[in-house]
This record gives structure tokens, sequence and C-alpha cells, in this order.
């Protein structure tokens, strides 16, 4: 049978791959991108035997062919888990065995039958004496290792071998683990985008846990991370271009450590949540930024941002303000072109500035929103989104857009304005005349 390497499918089907690969831990659960991809998967692996047959047969013929019908109380599943625990033990052994394996896969050729025969001769001293008999771990705690530990073996499976993928989604629940087997060698030059999404209802990830991933794949441009809770010093994101992250608890000196990894970000995006009892004590706790300081961690960027989007998490009610949450000032974000804000964001002098404006409001009242985006906005900006506004602010927008902004902002487009509740703002003004 022939043996196909990854390199000669094309990147849809590598995605379809990827995403079966990073959803195996959640059970039953309908793949969000490709219902199909596993069907995909399996007939892949029965074109690569030359692996599992020479190599590893437990390992690779259970992570490859037969995971989407094992279950808990299967024999195989825990012979594999005992397996991969000693593996564990010796990381560097399983690099050696992965990396000629992976040459077998990717470049075979009559050379490398001695290197395999040589790495398997060592498999059973290299092992605990019991690795083949079934163990089975009761605990929920153990579970969760060996769960973490399988997802990592099985990505750096794919890592090694897909070197031209361009667009990667991870589910990254049990992440703690794979960055112990990524072979030296293995270099993704070709990722252009990496999804971490965070599944459990309770928690996070720590953007540490993908740092090998990001070290070796030193063209990443867009990152996007899902309920990330910490981010360490000195990341791997030199050529990111646009950074999102989604209901992350950061705390002090997190964002920082991301953003300065950055040499050239054009976009940023956050989504900030309230966990704590209220709104002082999550602040004073540092678990989740505010608009304000999301600001002052990008100073870094004021040369580079051309969008910036700051804005409540999807279903997070916030009723209680405070000055410290406001924007001070993007004046000194020179390529700043387009603003997605809430409230929140522009809120002033302990009262909101996009409520309660009365139906025969003065100039200066209707004017007010204008004024506060003239005193905050750079001359280079061309469009406002405003998100979670009050019910009684859009009776006006297009007289302050026309009085205040057109005159003001060189290059001003658009305002658009969406009240709570609302998916997207309504364009309320086009083009300047």
């Amino acid at each position: 049978m022939t043996t196909v390497s990854l390199l000669q499918l094309p990147n849809e089907l590598i995605h379809m791959i990827c995403t079966t690969l990073c959803s195996h831990c959640m059970g039953d659960w309908e793949i969000e991108y490709q219902p199909n991809s596993k069907g995909a998967l399996s007939r892949l692996a029965r074109t690569s035997r030359r692996i599992h047959d020479i190599v590893m047969p437990v390992l690779y013929h259970t992570l490859f062919e037969t995971m989407p019908q094992i279950f808990p109380d299967s024999p195989l599943l825990g012979k594999l888990f005992t397996f991969m625990r000693s593996i564990s033990r010796n990381p560097k052994l399983i690099c050696h065995v992965k990396q000629a394996a992976f040459t077998l896969y990717t470049r075979p050729s009559v050379y490398d039958i001695p290197i395999v025969d040589t790495l398997t001769e060592r498999l059973d001293s290299s092992f605990l004496h019991d690795w083949a008999t079934i163990i089975f771990n009761e605990r929920a705690a153990d579970l969760r290792a060996d769960t973490a530990l399988y997802h990592g073996l099985l990505l750096d499976v794919f890592f090694s071998s897909a070197i031209n993928l361009d667009r990667l989604s991870l589910e990254c629940s049990s992440m703690r683990q794979f960055r112990k087997f990524i072979p030296s060698s293995s270099v993704l030059e070709s990722l252009k985008t990496l999804h971490l999404v965070h599944r459990s209802t309770s928690g996070g990830f720590d953007l540490g846990a993908v740092a090998e991933l990001l070290e070796i794949s030193p063209n990443i441009e867009h990152l996007y991370a899902d309920m990330c809770y910490s981010a360490p010093a000195e990341l791997n994101l030199t050529y990111l271009k646009h950074l999102r992250f989604s209901s992350c608890s950061f705390g002090s000196g997190d964002l920082r450590n991301v953003v300065l990894a950055c040499q050239n970000l054009r976009s940023f995006a956050f989504q900030y949540f309230q966990p704590a009892s209220s709104i002082y004590e999550l602040y004073r706790n540092d678990f989740s930024p505010s608009p304000k300081r999301i600001v002052e961690e990008l100073k870094v960027c004021e040369s580079t941002l051309e969008y910036l989007e700051i804005e409540l998490a999807q279903g997070i009610p916030f009723t209680e303000f405070n000055s410290e949450h406001t924007i001070t000032s993007l004046r000194n974000f020179s390529a700043l072109k387009d603003v997605v804000v809430d409230e929140v964001s522009l809120h002033s002098d302990e009262r909101s500035l996009l409520d309660e404006v009365p139906d025969n409001g003065t100039e200066a009242t209707i004017g007010k929103l204008g004024k506060t985006l003239m005193r905050i906005l750079p001359t280079s900006i061309e469009s406002v989104n405003l998100k979670s506004v009050g019910p009684c602010f859009t009776r006006y927008t297009g007289q302050v857009v026309n009085e205040a902004c057109r005159s003001f902002f060189p290059n001003f487009k658009t305002l658009l304005v969406s009240t709570p509740g609302e998916t997207s703002g309504a364009e309320l003004c086009i083009a300047k005349d």
C-alpha cells in the first residue's frame, strides 16, 4: 500500500484532520467545523500502516484508527494509558522514536529501517516492566492526567508531520503535558493562524502551555485565545499582527508580557468580564484588566495599531461604574483607524455619557459624546463602533456625527451604534460628503 504524506494533502483536509485531533477528548460531541472529519482521518491513517506496523503498533493503531470507537472500559485504551505513562518517564526516548517514525512517514527509505530496529529493541528496557499490563485509573485526578498526556502526544504526532499547516484550532482544556514530546526538529513555518479554545465551564488555560508551539511557529500572524488566565514572559510572537482575547482573566503583567512580545501588532481585541462579587473587588484583585488598563498596556504599539476593540464579554452584567475603567486617551495611537468600544470604556464622572439624553436636549448635551471622542481619539480615526449604549442616545447620533466628529476628524466616515442585546451596530452615518 502506498504511503501518503500529509505534505501532499490540501490545506482544507489538513484543517479537518486538525479539528478532529483537537476534539477527540470531548467525547461524542459533534465537531464544530466538519462533522465528518473523523472519517477523513481514518481513511488517511489506513494509507500509513508503516508507522504502527514497524514502530509502535499499540500506540499508533489506537491514536489514528480506533479512537472514535474506543470507550473508557476498552482494554486497548487501558493498555495505551499504561504505555503512555511509561513514555512520560523518558520524553527524550519518545522524541527519538517518533522522529524515526515520522521520517518513515514522510520520507520512506530502506536506510531508515536499522534506526527503527535499534530503537524498538530498547523499548522493553526503557519502559516500565508492566507497560503491557492493563491498569485502569479510577481516580479523577489520574484520569485527567492521562487525558492530558494522551492529548499532548496526539498533538505532537500531528505537528511533526503537518509542516504545511497554515491554520490551527486547539482545544486547550488538557494541554499541560504536550510540550514535552515535540521533537526539536519540528518547525511549522506555514502556520499563520492559531485559535486557542477552552471549552470547560470553569478555569482556563495558561498561554505558556503553547509556548513550545509558538517557538516552532515563527510566522504566526493571527492569534485568538479564549479563557486564558496567564501569559509568561518571552513568548515568540515577533511577526504577530492580529491578537484577540475573549473572556481572559489576566493578572498583573500577563497582558504586558504578550504585548511586549509583539513588534508589529496591527489589530487588538479584548473582551473583559466581571466574575467577582463587585466591580471594586474585581479590579482590586486584577482578575480582568479594565479598558483603561488595557490601553495603558498597549502603549508599546502606539505607532502600529490600526484596529482596537474593547468590550464586556457577552452575557456578563455590568451595573457599577468607576472612573478607573475609563479610557483616558488614544491620541498617541497615530495609526489607529477603527475603534470598537462599549459604554463602560467611555464612562466619566460616575455617570454614563450615553444614557439619559433628554428629548429636548440642548446643543451642548447632544454634542457631549462628540466632545468625548474628540478628547480621546487620534485624528487618524475613520470609524467608531459603540456597543451596548443607552437607547435614548441613538436619536441624536446623526447630529453628534455632523456637528462634532466630521468637523474634527479629517478622515472620519462611519459611526455605528448598538443597544444592549444587539449583535451589530446600526450604521447611522456613512461617508463624509
